[in-house]
This record gives C-alpha cells, structure tokens and sequence, in this order.
C-alpha cells in the first residue's frame, strides 16, 4: 500500500433525469432532505441527501454510514443512487474522485461534488457548460477541499446561486445552530453566496436558479 496523495482529479457524470418528460415542470421545486445521524444536526458522518425531482423522480446521493441500508424508513421509493468516492484512511489507491452533474425537470443544474480537490472542471464543465445553480460542496479537509478551498472553488469556479455544505466530518451544529469555531463556520463566512446547512430531516426547496424557496 502507498500513501495516499490529496485528490486533485474530478470526474463528472451527468444525469439527466428529465429525458422522458413530455412536458418541464419549469414553475416547481425540487426538494433536497438530509439524512443524517441525528434529526436535526449536521453531524461528523453526515453526507447523504435525498433529491426528488418535481416529476416524482428520487435520487439518493452518498448514503454513508447514517442510511440503515435499503430499509431505513426515512428513503421511501430511490429511484438512483449516486456514491462519491470514500477515503480508507492514509494509504490505498483507490482512484479518481467522483462528482455528479444533475439537471431536473424544474431546470434546475446541481454540481454535486462528492470527495475532490480544486480542479479546472469546476469553471470549465460545472459552470461554464452545465450553468450548475446549486453545489453540494465537500468542506471536509484532509484529502479533499476544507473550508478554505472549497470557498475557493464556490467563489472563483462554480459561482452558483445557492450551496449545501457537505462532508464537514465534524460536529458542524449544536441544537440546529452552527457551532462557533468549526469548520462549517468557516465555510460559511468565506462564502459569497448562500449557504444552507444540511439539517438531518429538514427537506428544503430549490427553484430553476438555484435559490432555496423554503425550509433553509
């Protein structure tokens, strides 16, 4: 086994989960729901996200160790799930990292970012093809962008509408309010745009431009 480098590649995948729509839903929202370890907080493993497009499509994004497998309660019908690569501790080769592109029928484009670094597809691709309007940014450190250069990446690359910390692999709240001093914090002050902390089991919606309607 060899040490682990920091990840400076990214892959992109898009899904496109409009394809067989006959008509957009252009005037609704889709809803993003945590799902965490605690209700709401936003806790150390914390990373999954449920997305439900306005046609009724589910999209499970990094379930993690706080999904009790195919039967938690919590996940109803998932129609996709999408998993980021995960670190195994300080050694292995385990590959390129891998984010996800999603465009809804609402229009909506979410860049979901998984575990990454700082890479030249986040302005080329992300912003500058796909237009995305709402990021899901990994703020955790380590191998992967902490809160200093996952601003960077909103602020300079992506610059989208709205963002949904992630991956902060800490106590990021206390009693639902952020928790002075962390990372989370951190991310948040550093940050042009909105920035909506991912409280376990508090759904929240987003319109085409990637503006939060309700529940942030």
């Amino acid at each position: 086994m060899r040490r682990r480098l920091p990840l400076l590649a990214h892959a992109i995948a898009t899904a496109a989960l409009a394809a067989t729509l006959a008509v957009p839903a252009l005037a609704q929202t889709v809803k993003v729901t945590p799902l965490g370890g605690i209700d709401g907080e936003f806790c150390p493993q914390d990373r999954a996200l449920v997305f439900e497009d306005p046609n009724g499509t589910r999209v499970l994004d990094d379930p993690g160790r706080t999904v009790a497998g195919a039967d938690d309660p919590r996940l109803g019908k998932i129609d996709i799930v999408l998993v980021s690569l995960k670190e195994a501790g300080i050694a292995g080769d385990v590959g390129l990292a891998t984010g996800y592109v999603l465009r809804f029928s609402n229009g909506l484009v979410a860049y979901l970012s998984g575990d990454t670094g700082i890479t030249a597809d986040q302005d080329l691709v992300v912003r500058g093809h796909d237009g995305a309007k709402l990021a899901v940014m990994n703020i955790g450190d380590g191998f992967t962008t902490g809160p200093v250069e996952a601003a960077d990446v909103i602020n300079d690359l992506v610059k989208p509408a709205s963002v949904i910390a992630s991956h902060a692999n800490e106590v990021g709240t206390v009693g639902g309010k952020v928790r002075p001093g962390s990372k989370t914090e951190a991310f948040i002050k550093a940050v042009r745009a909105p920035v909506h902390v991912p409280l376990s089991g508090r759904t929240m919606e987003f319109d085409a431009n990637g503006r939060c309607t309700a529940g942030c």
